[in-house]
């Protein structure tokens, strides 16, 4: 009897800690899109990392993650901040603050959460930071604090170095500079490195240098203009271009000291939508906002330190880091978190190698062996669909999945497109299915259908339908 009040008593503490309300603060990213869309004033521009540009909002959230229950207040501290600075906390509503650092350096946010089974406290550092340039660019050479000033005594950084400086990224300012028709002063902000988007903000960005200097954009383009900035202002050069730091944050304050938690890697979606988020041109974001990707599947195992990226896993195909680890060959995942907003949904950069590669729209490899369905067929169709079909097919073999053994995974996984597509896996009671004539009729498969942009231009389906919805 005593062992059972004991086990009893266990298991409600149990319980209760593993359904507490836990408090978390998300870095919020603004794009001009949504600054719009949601009456924001202040014209500030925010990628959702930890590490910003000096002289840039930040906007932050509260979330309880431990359980279901509403958050009923939430306040917001700064605890901390540099010596000399006079930032503040402004409440925007009941579960979102923002602030302005205005000097480099450490911010330390506290937020208190409470919900009807009680309260709990959690911080969060903001790094304040400034942008140095890439180094290396264009012939130019890298010194101190710039990326590759570093960096370029790294074997793999400078592998990742040379894909980039041939990528999209890396180019789109000093091609259009040459051979637009249509370029304009507003482009500028998205093709360089530090350009403020909507508000004035010192903090050594393209923008800055190009004032200091004296040099601005005079339309229309021609094959001179790079040339004369390379040779008349080669201290512009390194923020011409869409430069480490537009992704990772500004690098001044990694760079003195070393602090790997100053620059900041991550796959998240606004980190993109900086830029790809302002209809109706530039509107992928929007459409990917609409998409089920956008949405996070989470399963319990998904981030278990056990995790591989067998198909079998659920990382490899409910989290962006995790599938962006498998089409690099990695076979296991090194993340351990337990709450779903720790994860990364399936994001631009889950898809799309940020730092370019050989393939068209720098699409992410499929590895080796991985052409293959559960049932040992091995498929050779499928062009760029192929990406999509190392998560959309069936995880177990049919001969498996209608196995008279039940288990919790007993019967067909969802998203089993690819086996469709080829008419395979399938329970076909000794008769096989007969395949039709999609798969060679489509080069792309997946992509060609599901992808297509529509022809609509009005606000009601246009991210809706197609592209990356």
């Amino acid at each position: 009897m005593k062992n059972i009040i004991s086990l009893l008593i266990l298991t409600i503490v149990l319980f209760n800690v593993t359904f507490a309300q836990t408090a978390l603060i998300k870095t919020e990213a603004l794009t001009p899109h949504r600054l719009t869309t949601l009456g924001f004033t202040t014209n500030s521009v925010s990628s959702g990392l930890n590490v910003v540009p000096n002289l840039t909002y930040v906007y932050l959230s509260a979330w309880n993650i431990g359980n279901d229950e509403p958050i009923s207040s939430a306040t917001f501290t700064l605890t901390s901040k540099p010596a000399s600075s006079t930032a503040s906390l402004e409440v925007i509503n009941p579960t979102w603050a923002q602030f302005k650092p205005d000097v480099i350096g450490t911010y330390t946010i506290q937020l208190s959460i409470t919900t009807a089974s009680g309260s709990h406290d959690t911080t969060a550092n903001i790094y304040s930071s400034t942008f140095v340039g890439v180094g290396n660019f264009k012939g130019t050479s890298a010194t101190f604090p710039q990326c590759m000033g570093c960096h370029q005594q790294d074997q793999k950084f400078v592998e990742i170095f040379n894909k980039w400086e041939v990528s999209g990224h890396a180019n789109v300012f000093n091609e259009q500079l040459e051979i637009s028709d249509h370029y304009s002063a507003s482009c500028i902000k998205c093709h360089t490195t530090g350009y403020d988007h909507t508000m004035a903000a010192s903090n050594n960005g393209f923008d800055d240098i190009a004032n200091s200097l004296g040099w601005s954009y005079i339309a229309p383009g021609n094959d001179m203009k790079w040339d004369s900035l390379v040779t008349y202002y080669p201290d512009l050069v390194n923020h011409a271009t869409i430069g480490c730091e537009s992704c990772h944050g500004p690098g001044r304050e990694h760079a003195y000291g070393g602090h790997v938690e100053k620059i900041a890697v991550n796959l998240n979606a606004g980190v993109c939508a900086q830029c790809h988020d302002e209809p109706w041109r530039h509107n992928k974001y929007s459409e990917f906002e609409n998409s089920a990707h956008s949405e996070a599947v989470w399963e319990r195992t998904t981030g278990s330190n056990a995790n591989t990226n067998n198909l079998g896993d659920c990382i490899r195909c409910h989290d962006g880091v995790g599938f962006a680890n498998f089409t690099k060959g990695r076979t296991t995942n090194a993340i351990s978190w337990t709450e779903e907003l720790n994860g990364t949904r399936i994001t631009c950069a889950a898809c799309h190698d940020p730092h370019g590669n050989s393939n068209e729209f720098s699409l992410r490899d499929t590895p080796a062996g991985s052409d293959t369905l559960a049932n040992g067929y091995q498929y050779t169709l499928g062009g760029k669909g192929q990406l999509c079909m190392n998560c959309h097919k069936a995880r177990a073999g049919s001969i498996a999945i209608m196995s008279s053994v039940i288990t919790q995974r007993w019967g067909p996984h969802h998203s089993v497109q690819a086996d469709v597509f080829f008419a395979q896996n399938a329970a076909d009671f000794g008769t096989p299915f007969n395949s039709g004539y999609h798969k060679f009729a489509l080069t792309n498969a997946c992509v060609d259908c599901h992808m297509v942009a529509t022809t609509d231009t009005g606000p009601v389906t246009r991210d809706r339908v197609g592209g990356h919805s």
